[in-house]
């Protein structure tokens, strides 16, 4: 949200608080005029505490007008009414002067009280669809860019002091549509993007949950586009020379601002969407899920023994993985050999998040959720005469993109994607039920590496899931029982596209009875206590149910945008390894499984 792009002069002469406005007009009208409540208001409050930074009046006036946009944007990024109230209010006491008539402050308010709410609608709305940060923040900062021009009464007033309706949408159109505006636009999306795609992957998805987090980055990219856009068309108007150094200056201290508005309006929607637990998580809890008989594999299935009980005999170890993995065979007392993989444990509370997850979701396919994963148990294997504990599964079938690139080759197109999996019902079934489940996990790596192929009935291939260790996210708000489909390419973007045809894709009547049958059950405190006796902590029971209920009540699958110039790059980078003959770069953001 513009404030005055640059010194705000005593008369203000070329902004109106935010607005940008010719000179010309200004003066005709009367520069006295120009002063909005909300300029009175803060130059009264915060004149004297700049002063005490800087004896320059015009970095004294320039740092209020900073100041003023704070103000401004915080209310944009926090939630409930009294925030909108302020949002509303603060917007219009800026495009109220004071020294206008009654009818024209009335009008005023109400048009400034309008910029207001169309920026939040557009906030609300582009959240909604799941876009990323950088996303969410370009698409205010244009919109703040158009509605500046467009919702200012003055700029509709010709030489003669008439409405002149046609001056007002030039005005809005070379505002808005400025080449060069559009282009750092384009610049400032692609820089958020890969911002975020960063983020996210070292947070290891948990950045998505953390408004203080998205909203900075949303502010500050908010900031750069309508500033960026703003200064420069005041300086087109005034009939200056571009200042490119004044230029860059203001529109970075303004994203700079508004990124501490947005991270400060984050922490309070943290707050605001917090939940109130029956039984709050913590350390003690989560050794008490994680000591569980079924954790601890003193609990077991047929098919958990075997692979418990056998002998582990190690084939090799896949490089380059976050979590250590070994390939081998499991030979059981009836003479049976399993493929499978072992991960030993190395102490840190990744690992003991990951097999705590990865064993709790194949304890929900024992009660009866069709999870499609694989046989999970913990146990001990010793190698050349060492011991090492950890977790060990069976081994289904192919990655999901090597079962692609077998029949489509390294770089399908969606249309191929889609006609692959249509031209098998099992296929597009298992698919989607893979998806679902990850959803109510809550894991948020959901590339096609960590999805794999079952291909025991070869007429009927099915999908299944692998790597769940970032899941049973538990629930500390809102966002925490929202399903997000998280991110979808690896060294891949199978699922970049295909998860496509599945977002915001209502649920067949089959899918809603099961799920309504999961709430059912494992909300009552029998079900529920059959969650804790699998591993889950009180608050992971209270998410996954959380993520059910969503997709009940919303009744369908969620919609969720990612980074896209970090797929491009992405690629370049690994273009620009192949054509100098560079081994090829594994990434630890990556949960990758290469074993078929």
């Amino acid at each position: 949200m513009p404030f005055p792009s640059s010194g705000e002069n005593k008369d203000v002469s070329m902004s109106n608080g935010d607005i940008l406005v010719d000179d010309s007009v200004r003066h005709r009208l009367n520069p006295d005029d120009n002063q909005s409540y909300l300029d009175l208001a803060v130059h009264t409050v915060f004149d004297p505490l700049t002063r005490l930074t800087t004896k320059n009046d015009k970095y004294s006036d320039e740092l209020t007008g900073y100041t003023k946009g704070f103000i401004k944007s915080l209310p944009l990024f926090m939630k409930g009414r009294l925030p909108l109230a302020g949002l509303l209010i603060t917007y219009g006491a800026d495009e109220t002067k004071v020294n206008e008539s009654i009818n024209h402050q009335l009008l005023d308010a109400g048009l400034g009280a309008s910029k207001g709410l169309l920026l939040k609608g557009t906030f609300m709305a582009l959240g909604a669809h799941g876009n990323t940060p950088g996303m969410t923040g370009v698409g205010i900062g244009i919109t703040s860019r158009i509605t500046d021009t467009a919702l200012t009464r003055v700029n509709y007033i010709d030489s003669d002091k008439s409405f002149n309706l046609n001056r007002g949408l030039q005005s809005t159109f070379a505002a808005a549509f400025n080449p060069k505006a559009l282009a750092m636009d384009a610049i400032t999306f692609a820089a958020a993007d890969v911002l975020w795609a960063r983020v996210m992957n070292n947070s290891r998805g948990t950045a998505w949950y953390r408004p203080e987090v998205t909203h900075a980055i949303s502010g500050g990219t908010m900031g750069l586009t309508s500033e960026f856009g703003n200064e420069l068309h005041r300086q087109v108007s005034e009939g200056e020379h571009i200042d490119t150094g004044l230029l860059m200056q203001r529109t970075f201290t303004r994203g700079a601002f508004d990124a501490l508005a947005g991270g400060l309006g984050g922490l309070q929607t943290h707050r605001y969407s917090k939940l109130i637990p029956a039984v709050r998580d913590n350390a003690e809890a989560r050794a008490h899920a994680r000591a569980t008989p079924f954790q601890k594999g003193l609990l077991a299935d047929s098919a958990q023994t075997a692979l418990r009980d056998g002998v582990f005999i190690l084939d090799k170890k896949l490089p380059a993985l976050t979590t250590e993995t070994w390939v081998g065979w499991t030979h059981t007392s009836n003479g049976k050999k399993i493929r499978s993989v072992f991960r030993p444990s190395n102490g840190t509370e990744a690992f003991a998040q990951r097999m705590q997850s990865e064993i709790a979701a194949y304890g929900m396919q024992t009660l009866g959720l069709k999870m499609a994963v694989p046989v999970t148990v913990a146990r001990k294997v010793e190698i050349a005469g060492k011991t090492y504990s950890g977790y060990i599964q069976e081994m289904e079938g192919v990655s999901l993109a090597a079962f692609v690139k077998k029949r489509l080759g390294s770089k399908p197109t969606r249309s191929d994607l889609q006609e692959l999996f249509q031209s098998k019902q099992s296929l597009q079934e298992s698919y989607s039920n893979a998806w679902l489940h990850r959803l109510i996990l809550g894991e948020w790596d959901n590339h096609a590496l960590n999805m794999t192929v079952n291909k025991k009935d070869p007429g009927s291939p099915q999908v299944r899931n692998i790597d769940l260790g970032d899941s049973l996210r538990p629930a500390e708000s809102i966002l925490d029982v929202t399903p997000t489909p998280g991110v979808r390419q690896g060294y891949d973007k199978i699922n970049a596209k295909l998860y496509g045809d599945l977002a915001g894709q209502k649920l067949d009547r089959t899918t809603l009875s099961y799920l309504k049958g999961i709430q059912s059950s494992f909300s009552a405190p029998l079900g529920r206590s059959k969650l804790l006796s699998i591993g889950l902590t009180p608050q992971q029971a209270d998410g996954v149910l959380g993520r059910v209920n969503w997709l009940v009540k919303n009744e369908r699958m969620p919609v969720g945008k990612e980074a896209l110039f970090y797929l491009h790059l992405n690629d370049a980078r690994r273009a620009f390894e192949r054509f100098y003959g560079k081994a090829r770069a594994q990434s630890k953001d990556d949960q990758t499984n290469f074993y078929e």
